[in-house]
Formats: structure tokens, C-alpha cells, sequence
């Protein structure tokens, strides 16, 4: 896959010697946060500086958007859906 191995190239640049074997599920997985966290800024106005582990209905909102969400991303050779 292209993009896996341009990441694998570019963590070696930076001078990343022995890589972890979720490196990618890892990346991957912030990439959906990111995602996430910017679709509920979006979507609902939520101002991400005033957040608060303890709210509820945050961790719901982020949940919702996650599971909307479907992108290549370089764990897998298809489109990640949730």
C-alpha cells in the first residue's frame, strides 16, 4: 500500500529505528479522534478549550461522529468505516 509505505519512509527520516507493530492502528486511531473532534466542532459550535473529561454528553457527541466516520487511513487496505 502506498500510503503505509510512505509512512514507514517517513518515520525512518525521522529517525525512527525499530518500529512498533501498531505504529499504523495507532496513527490511524488519532487520525479518528482528529477527525472526530473536528466534525463536533463543526457540526455543534462545541469550543474544544472548554472541554471536561467529566461531561457526558460530550464523550456522546464524539462517539456519534466517530462512528460517522470513513476515510483511507494506512492500517488497512480498505476504507475505514465504523
Amino acid at each position: 500500500m502506498k500510503t503505509t509505505s510512505r509512512f514507514r519512509a517517513r518515520l525512518k527520516r525521522n529517525g525512527v529505528k525499530k518500529e512498533s507493530p501498531f505504529a499504523t492502528e495507532v496513527y490511524d486511531a488519532v487520525w479518528s479522534i482528529a477527525l472526530g473532534l473536528a466534525r463536533v466542532n463543526q457540526k455543534y459550535k462545541y469550543q474544544l478549550h472548554k472541554f471536561d473529561y467529566g461531561e457526558e454528553g460530550f464523550s456522546s457527541l464524539l462517539r456519534d461522529q466517530i462512528s460517522q466516520l470513513n476515510f483511507t487511513g494506512i492500517s488497512v487496505s480498505n476504507a475505514l468505516k465504523f
